[in-house]
């Protein structure tokens, strides 16, 4: 069942008793904002969503590039250990 015109505020009074005054305020202020977001995106999808998920990708990209970083180091140390074992090794 499709709404064209919701009415925020009977929302509201709907969810009063459920939740009550204050706490049904708050989410039908939240909700409305997130519906009137939705509305101005191509996607329907709140502009609020999309941002949360780009932050979401770019820290699990930092995060690969960290661990890919911590690897690099962790090759180049053993590296240096292997040449400074040859180097001690030649010296002998």
């Amino acid at each position: 069942m499709i709404i064209q015109n919701p009415d925020g505020h009977q929302m509201q009074m709907n969810l009063t008793g459920f939740l009550n005054a204050k706490n049904a305020r708050t989410f039908i202020q939240e909700l409305w904002e997130l519906l009137l977001s939705a509305q101005e995106n191509i996607g329907g999808i709140p502009a609020v969503f999309l941002e949360q998920k780009k932050e979401e990708i770019k820290l699990r990209q930092v995060k690969v590039i960290s661990f890919s970083v911590c690897i690099c180091l962790c090759l180049c140390i053993e590296l240096c250990f292997v040449l400074l074992d040859a180097a001690m090794l030649t010296q002998s």
